[in-house]
């Protein structure tokens, strides 16, 4: 029986009869080296990050903390702040120089703001804005 004109234009592998051949599915060798290789620099950036998101954590604990205390002047909070900043080595980025601080209704809103550069690799850097308020 002569062979159809589909049937010539397709490749064959002399080892493996027409009846087993199919197409190849799933992930290749260098497609899985790839997945690996953005799956290792996802997982360096975030470990080199996570440093960053628990400072920021620390300061908006702390400053919750200052605020719910319920002190009556913009110096004494600053104050508090530094103090705070003396005993938690976690706090390098913000001192109480930085805070923004006002008064409305009655009570002090303490909004802040900062930036951090993480260092990739030599030419490029990350830089990440932290902000944020409080108020008790």
């Amino acid at each position: 029986m002569p062979e159809s004109t589909a049937d010539r234009s397709r490749p064959t592998h002399p080892l493996r009869p027409r009846s087993l051949r199919r197409p190849a599915r799933g992930l290749g060798l260098i497609g899985l080296l790839l997945v690996i290789s953005l799956g290792a620099m996802a997982a360096v950036l975030a470990l080199r990050a996570a440093p960053l998101v628990g400072e920021r954590l620390t300061i908006q604990r702390t400053l919750q903390r200052i605020a719910s205390q319920g002190l009556e002047s913009e110096a004494a909070i600053r104050a508090a702040f530094d103090k705070q900043r003396q005993v938690d080595a976690a706090i390098v980025s913000l001192d109480g120089r930085d805070l923004e601080i006002r008064r409305a209704d009655g009570r002090f809103l303490i909004d802040y703001a900062y930036e951090k550069e993480l260092p990739l690799v030599e030419p490029v850097s990350l830089l990440i804005r932290f902000h944020g308020s409080v108020a008790p």
